[in-house]
């Protein structure tokens, strides 16, 4: 029945007239997998469906019936419901198949209008909300759209041909790719065959970027950068020419993207604006083009059928459509009707285009100076017209203006009728490439041979001499060269053939791996590719899955974000992680518990910060330490890290206490620590929330290392630690689940359970001891308690790092993944620290550079953090190179110290510079750097 409030004042009639969703969520709590009853079944969909739409119920209730339905539709008895016979009948009937017939019922009900109008709400919930989560302002898409493109997923719509048009619809084929891939490795079933047989090719761009010719805005880039924009396309083809200003993108689809500059219609949008991101041509939709082809000014494309589409600049009739009018949009070029087009060139600086038939002729046609058309002469043409002379294969022929060298055949005479260039002759030239003034080839053979202007070294042979005649490229033998491209002073060349290993395989196993040492390595090498792949393909579409495990079952989960979280590769996720942006706000005050202490000094001023002050990428705040006169130029920031994870660590703060294994010296995890469960106080909430904002959030987004060992930050850490960190606790509730019934009673024991602090907490009011008939609900209580017994601070962490980082996001990392990121790897690996190592006074090679690495070799892991510590005030290495965020660590030697072997090393933290004297041998050098670590 409704709840009593307002209603009470309403008539019986008008009670029992309002839908009681109360009551019905309640009757629906149950497994449908108990009833027996299938007549039911499309009835309580059809029910549910119409819930789904009701306005007059809330959007949690709403929300609720579309889990409900989903969950019924998943079933073996929504198995058999045609969605796509849905989508067809105009009134929703279905075949009368004999799998069928039960479902006649469906005829005319909420499911059919649900499930018909499913696909056009789907794509416009994903238009209205995709741009938000893609500009940072919202994490996660919303709970609606999660089980929206859920329940699309389960119903199979991207199957239908409602989901057929490619562009549109393939942000929903890559989510249902990856959720079936997820639900195949979860439950170990055979993968999807399309999962097994994709090859993603996706786009990458770098150099001049005005006028968005790179697709990733109108800033250069000096780093290949991926085009975002369409990288959930299957892009098999990229035309550019060798300085153009624009660039074409053709997909596996037939459909083609434009960007760059648009000056003269080049882009084909059917307007001269520039475009800084890939967007298709939409008169090409439905062409099936099948080739690509980027002019200085013009542009064209090959369909399926051999059409050719040409559009651009129109001055000398390079389009072929017999005027010289621009074409802001493609444009069919008549003449060629009734040809086969199977291949097409634009010139790049010049105003000709040629193209190749199936029928072996060739045609060109535009301006026509210097002979570039090929049919003698300097006459232009504005429709195609063969070139007789070029017949043959496998040769070069080349025609046009000759200065620079650049046709090849040793002289810088203009040509106007194809010449063979007789210095490749008996070669099988396989591909060609043309820059401004100067020419690339590659044959059958991997061979690579350039000719024509050298000023910019683009021929590649270590100089700069122009080459009359095509010469081997001596530094590419043996690369099995198979594809070359220029731009307009630099030349690229490239092989496609893959790699007959990837890698040196290992000989065995490590013995660590227990579990896979009966697995064959090229077995496991092979599972590496897999999840590889796997996690290229879930994780962008992360937003769209609902990672919350909810407590009381109501949220819809992958039901294998614990599976998956071991799965998926860190790369992958760091990848998802680091491209979130999240906005801030600023937290509460702490109180005067604390306040001596640097983190609670910390917490103290941290309400004055700016909202972005904590994303700062290098120094958050400035540090000045009573006593002394440092001048934080980066070393004190470092030392005040330092010194909270002391505080953490050392009970100063009581936030966080010793896991009863470390108390007992038992188990396992003795070196770690827990959140402490019992500070609950307005006070301890605000420090919690400043341990999760300052401390790990910051850590994590800014790469800091702190010397902390790990804590649970999920309620899964402490399912885990039941039986890791406490032991004896869990062996005490499965000695009492398994104990005789008279030495129960007999033993007397109270109804309660030790905390993590050691404090007895009784577990019921109503029994207060144990006995055989409420031994079950004892282990219940008590491990239901030891489970959940730090949520309450785990929110409040959570809370905090939410300033900072993407909380939901933390479900798909494991234990020791987070542990990484926030306290980074205990070990210190020298090769690391050597990269960025730089030297003043003192070569690299010297004797004494020798000795300092051989010494920091012969360091335990602990002293190696000691000298980080004295060196940077840092214990921990950052986990990458660019992590160092370009601090270089400088060794500097220096004379003034005499005699050198009676003075210490000086550090400057704040430099990353160690000072060291010229030390005579190896021996004084290490007795000298352990002495500066016993002095820490």
């Amino acid at each position: 029945m409704p709840s009593a409030g307002p209603l009470d004042m309403l008539s019986d009639r008008t009670v029992l007239s309002r839908p009681s969703i109360d009551l019905v969520t309640c009757l629906l709590d149950f497994k449908l997998e108990t009833s027996n009853d299938k007549n039911i079944v499309p009835r309580l969909a059809a029910a549910l469906a119409a819930c789904a739409q009701l306005s007059s119920l809330g959007a949690s209730q709403r929300m609720w019936a579309l889990k409900k339905l989903r969950k019924l539709m998943t079933s073996h008895f929504g198995a058999n419901i045609n969605v796509s016979s849905l989508l067809a009948s105009p009134t929703g009937e279905t075949a009368e198949s004999d799998s069928q017939k039960s479902y006649s019922v469906l005829s005319g009900t909420a499911l059919v209008s649900l499930v018909k109008g499913l696909p056009e709400a789907l794509q416009r919930q994903y238009e209205y909300e995709d741009p938000i989560t893609r500009s940072g302002k919202h994490l996660m898409h919303s709970p609606f759209f999660k089980v929206l493109v859920a329940l699309a997923c389960d119903l199979g719509l991207d199957l239908l041909p409602v989901c057929l048009e490619a562009h549109k619809w393939s942000w929903f084929r890559r989510y249902c790719m990856a959720a079936r891939v997820a639900t195949a490795l979860q439950n170990r079933t055979l993968l999807p065959v399309a999962f097994c047989e994709e090859v993603i090719k996706k786009v990458y761009a770098t150099g001049y970027g005005a006028g968005g010719r790179l697709g990733t805005g109108t800033d250069s880039v000096a780093a290949p950068t991926l085009l975002e924009s369409i990288q959930h396309v299957f892009i098999k083809k990229v035309a550019v020419n060798s300085g153009g200003k624009h660039c074409l993108a053709l997909s596996a689809e037939g459909e083609v993207y434009s960007w760059g500059e648009g000056e003269d219609g080049k882009l084909g949008h059917g307007n001269r604006t520039p475009c800084d991101r890939p967007r298709i041509i939409e008169s090409l939709r439905g062409k099936e083009v099948t080739d690509i082809a980027a002019g200085g000014a013009h542009s064209a494309c090959i369909t399926s059928t051999g059409e050719l589409y040409t559009w651009g600049k129109g001055r000398y009739g390079r389009l072929g459509h017999g005027d010289s009018e621009d074409q802001t949009k493609p444009k069919l070029v008549e003449a060629l009707k009734g040809y086969r087009v199977i291949d097409i060139s634009c010139g790049s600086g010049d105003a000709q285009t040629l193209c190749i038939t199936d029928d072996d002729s060739t045609w060109s046609w535009g301006d026509g100076d210097y002979g570039k058309l090929g049919r003698g002469g300097s006459d232009g043409c504005k429709i195609p017209m063969k070139i007789d002379t070029l017949q043959g294969m496998g040769v070069i022929k080349v025609e046009g203006k000759g200065d620079y060298h650049r046709l090849g055949h040793g002289t810088d005479d203009h040509v106007r009728r194809p010449r063979r260039v007789t210095a490749l002759q008996g070669k099988k030239v396989i591909n060609i490439a043309c820059g401004s003034l100067h020419c690339v080839a590659c044959t059958d053979t991997g061979e690579v041979f350039t000719w024509g202007d050298n000023d910019e070294g683009q021929l590649g042979d270590g100089t700069t001499n122009a080459i009359q005649r095509p010469k081997i490229v001596s530094a590419l033998k043996g690369k099995k060269i198979n594809r070359v491209a220029c731009g307009s002073a630099h030349s690229l060349a490239w092989s496609t053939n893959k790699p007959v290993n990837a890698g040196r395989l290992p000989t065995d196993v490590p013995m660590e791996y227990n579990h896979l040492q009966n697995i064959e390595i090229p077995v496991l090498r092979n599972r590496l590719v897999l999840l590889h792949h796997f996690s290229d393909h879930f994780c962008p579409c992360i937003p769209m899955f609902d990672l919350d495990q909810a407590e009381d079952g109501k949220g819809i989960s992958l039901g294998g974000v614990d599976t998956l979280r071991g799965v998926l590769v860190s790369s992958a996720k760091e990848t998802a992680f680091r491209k979130v942006k999240r906005s801030r706000s600023k937290g509460g005050l702490a109180g005067p518990d604390g306040m001596k202490s640097v983190f609670g000094q910390l917490c103290n001023k941290i309400g004055l910060f700016g909202p972005d002050s904590l994303m700062l990428p290098h120094r958050v705040w400035k540090v000045k330490f009573i006593g002394e006169s440092v001048d934080d130029c980066g070393g004190g920031y470092s030392e005040s890290i330092a010194e909270i994870c002391d505080e953490l660590q050392n009970g100063s703060v009581p936030l966080l206490i010793q896991t009863p294994n470390g108390r007992d010296e038992s188990g396992s995890n003795r070196d770690c620590f827990l959140l402490n469960p019992t500070l609950k106080t307005a006070l301890h909430q605000n420090m919690f929330r400043y341990l999760g904002k300052v401390y790990i959030g910051c850590c994590w987004y800014a790469a800091w290392d702190c010397h902390q060992n790990r804590q649970p930050f999920e309620p899964e850490s402490c399912r885990t630690s039941v039986e890791a960190d406490f032991w004896h606790v869990t062996q005490c509730i499965l000695y009492i689940k398994d104990m005789d019934d008279e030495a129960l009673r007999v033993a007397d024991m109270p109804f309660s359970t030790p905390s993590s602090t050691g404090r007895e907490i009784q577990l019921s009011n109503k029994y207060t001891k144990i006995a055989p008939e409420n031994r079950a609900e004892y282990v219940r209580l008590a491990l239901n308690y030891r489970l959940h017994e730090f949520n309450e601070q785990i929110q409040w962490v959570r809370e905090g790092m939410a300033r900072i980082v993407p909380v939901p996001l933390l479900a798909l990392f494991t234990g020791y993944e987070l542990e990484t990121m926030v306290c980074g790897s205990p070990d210190i690996p020298l090769g690391l620290l050597k990269s960025v190592a730089t030297y003043k006074g003192i070569d690299a090679s010297a004797p004494l550079v020798q000795w300092f690495w051989e010494v920091m070799e012969e360091l335990s892991t602990s002293e190696r953090s000691l000298f980080l510590r004295f060196v940077w005030g840092r214990t921990r290495l950052p986990r990458t190179i660019a992590d160092f965020r370009g601090r270089d660590f400088v060794l500097q030697v220096l004379d003034k110290y005499n005699p050198p072997d009676h003075f210490l090393p000086e550090s400057y933290t704040c430099f990353f510079l160690l000072k060291m004297p010229r030390y005579s041998c190896k021996e004084v050098l290490r007795e000298k750097l352990k002495v500066c670590h016993s002095l820490l």
